[in-house]
C-alpha cells in the first residue's frame, strides 16, 4: 500500500511539472476577477441595503412650513348648495371619499352625504391608499381640523400634521378659493359619522420619490374663478377641465417618476397604462381628448349622451363615471367646448382596455 501511495504521489507530482507554466499564471488571473466580482457584488449588496434604509429613514419629510390657507367655511345655504355640487360632481370628491361599501362598487352612496372613507386604492409598488373620512366627526373626521388646516390639505396636498398626503397631492385639481370654501362649507354640514380608516401604506418606490425629493407639495397658484352659468362657456370648460375636474390630469402624459413633467400635448392621453384593478389580466389608458384624438368625431350631443347615457362602459377605468353623470348640462357642454378648441393631436393612446403588455 505504501509502495502504491509513493507511486501515485511520484505520478502526481510528475503530472505537476508536465503542466504548461503558462496555465498558472492563467489561473491566478481568473482567481484575481473571481475575487473582484465577490468584492463589486459585496459592495454592490451593501449600497443597496444602504439606500433601502436610508429611504427608509427620510421619506416622511415634515412640510409644516407649507403656508395655511386664509380660508374660512360659510354657513350661506347657497354656498352650501354650491358645495354639494362641486363635492359629488365638479371635484368628484366622493369617488374616493365615499362609503367604501359602494365606492368598491364603483357607486355613489345612497346617502350621498356619507363621506366616511373605507375604499381601497392599491397602487402596486407605490402602495396602498386609504381616502379618509371627511364628515365633521371629532374623532375621525375633519371636525377637529381647523378651516386653515382642510384649506391646505385641499390646496397643497399636506395635512394638519405637516407630512405630505400623497394622493391629494396630485390627485385633486386647482381649484378657486371659491369652490374651496364651497366644499368646506358643505362638509361641516354634513353629519358626523364615526368611521377610523387605517393610514396610506406607502410602497418603496413612493419612498424613494420623497425620500428623494420627487414628491412634494402642490404649489400651483389657485386659477381663476369662473362660476357655472345658463350658457355653456370656453372659459367654464377650461376652468373645470385643468382645475377641479381634474381631466387635463389623467388625460395627459404626466411622467411621475421624472418630476411630474409632461411628455407631450396637455390632454393627448394618459403616459403609460395603469393596471385594470378589476381584472389583472388588463390595463387601462385614459385617451387622447384632442379634436385629433377621441373627439375627433363626436359632437356635443354625443359627448352629453357619453355621459348622461352610456356611463362606464369600462369597469375599472378610473374614470368617476358615476360623478361626472352629476354634472350639469352647461358645464359638460362647457368642458366639450374648450376641448374641441384645443390643437389637435395625433398621438396615439390605443384601445382605453386592453390585455396587459398590450403592445398594438
Amino acid at each position: 500500500m505504501a509502495d502504491d501511495t509513493k507511486g501515485e504521489r511520484k505520478e502526481a507530482g510528475a503530472a505537476k511539472a508536465k503542466e504548461p507554466k503558462a496555465d498558472i499564471p492563467k489561473r491566478k488571473i481568473v482567481s484575481k476577477v473571481l475575487r473582484g466580482l465577490g468584492v463589486l457584488v459585496a459592495l454592490v449588496v451593501v449600497a443597496i441595503v444602504g439606500f433601502v434604509i436610508w429611504v427608509n429613514a427620510a421619506y416622511d419629510k415634515d412640510f409644516s412650513s407649507t403656508p395655511k390657507p386664509a380660508l374660512a367655511a360659510s354657513k350661506d345655504p347657497e354656498i352650501i348648495k354650491r358645495g354639494q355640487y362641486v363635492t359629488h360632481a365638479v371635484a368628484h370628491c366622493s369617488a374616493c371619499h365615499g362609503n367604501g361599501d359602494f365606492t368598491q362598487q364603483l357607486k355613489l352612496p345612497e346617502n350621498i352625504d356619507d363621506v366616511r372613507g373605507g375604499y381601497v386604492l392599491s397602487a402596486g409598488p407605490f402602495g396602498t391608499y386609504y381616502p379618509p373620512n371627511i364628515t365633521p366627526d371629532d374623532a375621525t373626521g375633519i371636525g377637529k381640523m381647523s378651516d386653515a388646516d382642510l384649506a391646505r390639505i385641499i390646496k397643497h396636498g399636506v395635512g394638519a400634521d405637516g407630512k405630505l398626503a400623497l394622493f391629494m397631492s396630485f390627485a385633486v385639481g386647482p381649484m378657486a378659493d371659491e369652490d374651496v370654501i364651497a366644499i368646506m362649507s358643505y362638509l361641516r354640514s354634513t353629519s358626523p359619522i364615526s368611521a377610523q380608516q387605517p393610514k396610506d401604506d406607502l410602497g418603496f418606490i413612493a419612498k424613494a420619490l420623497s425620500a428623494t425629493g420627487k414628491l412634494k407639495p402642490k404649489t400651483m397658484e389657485s386659477p381663476p374663478f369662473v362660476k357655472e352659468g345658463p350658457e355653456p362657456s370656453v372659459d367654464r370648460g377650461r376652468y373645470l377641465a385643468k382645475g377641479p375636474s381634474m381631466c387635463v390630469g389623467c388625460h395627459s402624459p404626466w411622467d411621475f417618476m421624472d418630476d411630474m413633467k409632461l411628455k407631450g400635448a396637455e390632454f393627448s392621453g394618459q403616459l403609460e397604462p395603469e393596471p385594470d384593478h378589476m381584472d389583472p389580466n388588463k390595463e387601462i389608458m385614459a385617451p387622447n381628448i384632442t379634436p385629433g384624438g377621441l373627439l375627433a368625431n363626436y359632437t356635443e350631443a354625443d359627448f352629453l349622451d357619453r355621459f348622461k347615457k352610456a356611463g362606464r362602459m369600462v369597469k375599472g377605468s378610473t374614470m368617476p363615471w358615476e360623478n361626472f353623470a352629476r354634472l350639469m348640462d352647461e358645464d359638460l357642454k362647457s368642458i366639450f367646448r374648450f376641448l374641441k378648441q384645443l390643437p389637435p393631436s395625433n398621438r396615439a393612446t390605443g384601445p382605453t382596455s386592453r390585455p396587459k403588455g398590450w403592445k398594438g
